[in-house]
């Protein structure tokens, strides 16, 4: 091979190394670039996925909540009103000494389906709430709570105020919840309960002396997990979350965090 041919073969082998060079960094650069867009389609995807989850629950939300409005509006005029009737009647009939026995035994059983009703109204529409605000409401929550169960519960709060009602119902819920997994599974003897504003953010913190319970092994294979899942759900829905922590023997404690922008109850009619 002559010098000429030498010169040539090298000036191709070098053009050919570049391109194949070139071609291979263009190759790594779509790549990476592909992977990027694919990454970023993904997020944008799951933020949309995550919007329409939270939009959907949100709906959800407002759908049950007017299902327990109404529910609870039937209770109190139709079943209410048939209570009284009954009660008018057995009025009359106490005044017949033969039948006063029996008539006192009705007319105390009717009186307690009575105040089952307005309890049962209450706790699907909880109108304290609307009235005076999510403090006043959990307040009168505990209180039913210490009279109907052999429950020591104490409330803690800072200066009430008041929240958008769709967020105080949200909080209403998860706190409801949250007292009726403590009532039904955790034998506890004491529920503390503390509601802080500050920061523009509401923190709840609660806490019972209950059994305690192995999180992991209660998720999503006990009504007990649903119930958790379901929390956090509402707390995604108000755009907060909710931690828990528990164990065996240890209680059950949870923090609900929710950024707001809230006024004092004092500027709200």
């Amino acid at each position: 091979m002559d010098q000429t041919q030498e010169i040539e073969f090298a000036w191709l082998l070098t053009t050919g190394i570049g391109i194949t060079f070139m071609l291979a960094v263009a190759i790594i650069l779509f790549v990476v670039f592909y992977q990027k867009r694919l990454s970023q389609q993904q997020l944008r995807m799951q933020a949309l996925k995550n919007e329409q989850q939270q939009q959907l629950i949100s709906v959800t939300n407002q759908v049950q909540e007017k299902e327990r409005k109404r529910i609870a509006h039937d209770l109190h005029d139709d079943v209410g009103v048939v209570l009284s009737t009954a009660k008018l009647y057995l009025s009359h009939l106490m005044n017949q000494p033969e039948a006063q026995t029996v008539a006192q035994k009705i007319d105390q059983l009717v009186a307690t389906a009575a105040q089952s009703v307005r309890q049962i109204s209450h706790n699907l529409s909880p109108q304290n709430l609307e009235k005076f605000g999510l403090v006043s409401a959990i307040d009168e929550m505990c209180k039913h709570i210490r009279e109907a169960h052999q429950t020591e519960v104490t409330f803690e709060h800072n200066d009430a105020q008041r929240l958008d009602l769709d967020k105080e119902l949200g909080v209403y819920r998860i706190v409801q919840e949250l007292l009726n997994n403590t009532l039904k599974h955790a034998q506890a003897t004491y529920i503390n309960l503390a509601i802080k504003f500050e920061n523009e953010q509401l923190i709840l913190q609660y806490h019972d002396n209950g059994v305690g319970v192995d999180l992991e092994g209660v998720a999503n294979t006990h009504r007990f997990g649903l119930g958790l899942q379901n929390m956090i759900g509402k707390a995604e829905a108000l755009k907060g979350q909710i931690k828990f922590q528990s164990s065996k023997g240890e209680g059950f404690q949870a923090t609900l965090n929710i950024k707001i922008k809230a006024h004092l109850l004092s500027d709200k009619s």
